[in-house]
């Protein structure tokens, strides 16, 4: 840990006075940055205790999504207890926006009148024969299978790998009604009418397979495209009555299901569906909209369809400070701030003057709310499964429009991931650093993500790189700083998961082991607040 060292001498020597925000007064310099390379050793500062239970559970607690203390306190961890109010909340800090950044949006409804279902075919109709070679007398013939009439348009021979000059008799057809065309076909297989169009409405008579698509593809999304159309289509299916029975219906181009499967992966959170197939569904009633279509249609997480199907009605709460905070409904914004749901309704309904010295209110003018709940963690982890060259894997605590419901504004405010020869590494951006309390705490907090998201990815830890904007010692840890630097660290430590956890979600306080990690005692200094 000679970079940490290294940081804090360079800052005692070089720093610029500084007042800032607590009033304590700092010695300061902007930007620096430092380089730990993981597999050298966990980097622990050693010329001082760590409290390492702090560090994991605080890391757990982010991963979580939670911004309330009593995990924290439960698990005997209280370095955010400064900061919380009665009830112990923090408002929506680093947890809330790594897990569930809020957007609300009123959107403009997506409604397309209604057209008959038509299979769509890139393919011409028009019959061309090529009666150049027409030995077996079939040219031109017509023949039936179960999926419709065809032609046979062709006929040539493809030689033999051990008698070039005989060759295989093979024919080329095409459908009659969707011009799709077929070659290397046997003279049995045309005659017998073995050869089926997949673009046929074969699917309960509207729809058809189309053009061939991946195993994994057809695997993901086959069930989810046949439901689509029984809702729509089948007058028997459960759901008909509300959906094709008033009027839903699904786009031409998406009654053929290699379409369906090209379009559906370009909607928004295509990658989150294909890691997590069980918590993400196709969704067109975020648009409001009668059609599904690629125009009209994105995968949501059920969380978020359960807000938007439920009818909620926007609520801002009033801090007594004036800062607000907008949910989609009472219950989500009493299950974020510890709100009792008879409090606020009073409130709103004009029984009780505040709650908790909080006001609420309805809010007005949003004729189509909509509520999108972004997951970073999870994209994270998708996007290194799927698209691990991506230069968007980011990590961003900065939340500009609810900086002001923050018990404290985030410090480290960024993290970007990066993979290279099977390595994954991450860059942290902390705008602001306690160097002597809150340094130490972050390089191994994020290099223990780090090492988490790299087990549950299929790669091995790269490098933590730690980048600093305002990096600053506080006037009333200089005494401490000097004492620390005084000390001689002792080699790293290793960091051992339990290699059976799969999931970033899973992890727990006992999976974690800190090995062989020898350090000076603890040094005590003020917290500034």
């Amino acid at each position: 840990m000679q970079q940490y060292l290294d940081l804090m001498r360079h800052v005692l020597e070089n720093g610029v006075r500084k007042e800032d925000r607590t009033g304590v007064g700092t010695l300061s310099v902007f930007g620096h940055q430092m380089r730990f390379d993981l597999n050298d050793g966990f980097p622990a500062v050693t010329t001082k205790k760590l409290h390492f239970r702090s560090i994991i559970h605080e890391l757990l607690w982010f991963l979580q999504g939670d911004s309330n203390v009593k995990y924290l306190r439960d698990n005997g961890v209280t370095i955010w207890d400064e900061w919380a109010d009665q009830n112990g909340n923090l408002g929506p800090v680093y947890g809330h926006q790594w897990r569930k950044w809020h957007s609300i949006k009123d959107i403009q409804p997506r409604r397309i009148q209604r057209t008959e279902p038509k299979i769509e075919t890139p393919f011409g109709k028009e019959i061309n024969c090529d009666n150049s070679s027409n030995e077996a007398g079939l040219v031109g013939r017509r023949f039936e299978s179960s999926t419709g009439s065809y032609a046979i348009t062709k006929e040539y021979r493809v030689s033999r790998k051990n008698s070039p000059g005989l060759g295989y008799l093979r024919f080329e057809i095409q459908f009659l009604e969707t011009g799709y065309r077929k070659d290397n076909c046997t003279k049995d297989a045309v005659l017998h009418g073995k050869i089926k169009d997949p673009y046929a409405p074969t699917v309960l008579g509207v729809a058809c397979l189309g053009s061939p698509v991946l195993k994994e593809d057809r695997e993901l999304l086959y069930q989810t495209w046949v439901g689509m159309l029984k809702r729509c289509y089948d007058e028997h299916h459960l759901a008909f009555p509300n959906y094709g029975g008033k009027g839903v219906f699904v786009s031409n181009r998406w009654l053929v299901f290699s379409n369906f499967v090209e379009d559906v992966k370009k909607l928004p959170n295509w990658l989150l569906k294909k890691e997590f197939p069980h918590e993400y569904s196709l969704d067109k009633d975020y648009y409001s909209s009668n059609c599904y279509s690629s125009d009209t249609c994105l995968w949501l997480s059920k969380q978020e369809q359960n807000l938007n199907q439920s009818n909620y009605q926007p609520v801002r709460a009033i801090a007594p400070d004036g800062r607000e905070i907008v949910r989609m409904g009472v219950k989500p914004l009493c299950r974020e701030m510890g709100f009792t749901s008879i409090g606020v309704f009073n409130n709103l309904k004009g029984k009780q003057g505040t709650h908790h010295g909080w006001r609420f209110e309805y809010v007005q003018g949003l004729h189509n709310p909509r509520v999108r709940i972004f997951d970073q963690i999870r994209n994270i982890v998708a996007l290194l499964k799927h698209n691990p060259s991506s230069r968007r894997i980011i990590l961003n605590s900065w939340n500009v429009a609810e900086l002001e419901n923050m018990a404290l504004s985030p410090c480290h405010v960024l993290a970007q991931f990066y993979v290279v020869n099977g390595q994954l590494s991450c860059q942290l951006y902390q705008r602001s650093a306690d160097i002597f309390l809150g340094v130490p705490f972050n390089i191994a907090s994020y290099a223990l993500l780090t090492m988490m998201i790299a087990q549950v990815t299929g790669y091995q830890p790269g490098d933590f790189v730690h980048t600093f904007g305002d990096a600053h010692l506080y006037t009333n840890h200089l005494e401490q700083t000097k004492l620390q630097l005084s000390r001689d660290p002792y080699p790293l430590p290793t960091m051992k998961l339990n290699p059976d956890v799969t999931s970033i979600f899973d992890f727990t306080y006992d999976d974690f082991e800190l090995v062989n990690y020898r350090s000076h005692p603890t040094i005590k200094a003020p917290i500034a607040v």
